[in-house]
């Protein structure tokens, strides 16, 4: 009796050591997964700040800027010329670039082409068409002038827009 009495004790103690390292594991995992998810939400913000650096150093690189020299300005008709032009496609690191139109509203949406300019709304400077339903996007209001001439006189006419650059998302 005694032998069995012995073997039952060794059980409980094995089972009870099992239960114990069974609730580490559990505490690490649970542990290890609210680990990972901060850490995938600081890379999440991260992107967000390195998008909008970007953003900003878009808005005025000389590629976009207005010659006037205005904050948060884009040349439209540098933009145009800019239109899917490959050389600067792994220069600035983004999958896609649209600028919009906000104002004046059109009653539909039409992109700019050259024999369309300027009564489009909607500039797509460069575009992955492969991904562009899968990338995320950053946006900030900007100006858009383009240069016009009345009774043959140059100024700028400004309306007001937004500019739209996606990223490749990492995750």
């Amino acid at each position: 009796m005694k032998t069995t009495r012995a073997q039952l004790k060794i059980q409980q103690m094995t089972f009870m050591l099992l239960a114990v390292t069974f609730l580490f594991v559990l505490v690490g995992l649970f542990f290890l997964t609210t680990s990972i998810s901060g850490i995938k939400n600081e890379f999440t913000n991260i992107q967000k700040e390195n998008a909008q650096k970007i953003l900003i150093s878009l808005a005025s690189s000389p590629e976009f800027s207005c010659s006037s020299g205005k904050q948060n300005c884009i040349d439209l008709d540098k933009a145009m010329i800019m239109k899917d032009r490959q050389e600067y496609r792994r220069f600035w690191q983004v999958d896609k670039i649209e600028i919009r139109v906000l104002y004046p509203e059109l009653e539909k949406e039409v992109e700019c082409s050259k024999g369309n300019y300027p009564q489009c709304n909607l500039l797509k400077v460069y575009s992955n068409a492969r991904k562009n339903d899968l990338i995320p996007e950053q946006s900030s209001f900007v100006s858009l002038c383009r240069k016009e001439s009345l009774n043959g006189e140059n100024y700028e006419k400004c309306n007001f827009g937004l500019l739209i650059v996606g990223f490749e998302n990492d995750t």
